[in-house]
């Protein structure tokens, strides 16, 4: 049912939420690195982590949560208001998202809220294995 996958994508942003709070304890002055211009801001090239995620390669920012309005959306999704999902799952993997939206449609050729939220679930537990 959804309201348990809803319960999931919650319990793996609270995991990805202290993973990086204790990744930006271990953070020092780095040296400016190459970045890229994305769709919704500046990416740090050597940010991005190769994931697997329903057998497609995606490419991801994990500070891709680091975002007021992303929050916002989540938080949305927590009060159960499933209908923020697309767009945040949009924000999340951008450009990739219809070849991911492909790998789980079904065979009446629908993308279920149920497999979209899986999806976003397997991919901050990809970004925050250890939280």
């Amino acid at each position: 049912p959804v309201d348990s996958s809803i319960a999931a994508l919650n319990e793996a942003f609270g995991r990805y939420e202290r993973a990086g709070e204790a990744a930006d304890e271990g953070i020092s002055n780095t040296p400016q690195q190459e970045t890229i211009e994305a769709h919704n801001g500046t990416v740090r090239t050597d940010m991005l982590h190769t994931i697997t995620v329903a057998g497609v390669q995606l490419e991801v920012d994990p500070t891709v949560f680091d975002d007021f309005e992303l929050l916002e959306s989540l938080a949305e999704i927590q009060r159960g208001d499933i209908l923020a999902l697309p767009p945040v799952f949009r924000a999340v993997v951008g450009d990739q998202a219809q070849a991911l939206l492909d790998a789980v449609r079904d065979e009446r050729g629908r993308v279920t809220a149920t497999a979209a939220t899986e999806l976003l679930v397997q991919i901050m537990s990809e970004l925050a294995p250890k939280a």
